[in-house]
């Protein structure tokens, strides 16, 4: 009874600890190099900046990227690399 206890505990816990700093900068190195790839022109990159936030968001349904589980981190970086803009400015 205690290990399932135990178990349950950290289960928990693995649910609510969010990305640590490093991983915070990994997520946003990877959106750096996403929005880069996509677009060339300096004047469009912010609007796909924020589209791509927004939508990591959405996604993971958190106030900030930096409000990511930890254990979504491998997860979130999949879904930056494969994302595609939804419209084209």
């Amino acid at each position: 009874m205690k290990f399932v206890k135990n178990s349950k505990i950290n289960e928990k816990v693995d649910e609510q600890i969010t990305l640590a700093s490093g991983e915070q900068r990994s997520i946003q190195k990877a959106v750096a190099s996403k929005v880069y790839e996509i677009e060339e022109d300096p004047k469009v990159r912010p609007n796909l900046f924020r589209e791509l936030y927004r939508e990591i968001k959405d996604r993971f349904a958190v106030a900030s990227y930096k409000d990511i589980r930890r254990q979504d981190f491998q997860l979130a970086l999949r879904y930056i690399n494969s994302w595609i803009p939804r419209k084209v400015s």
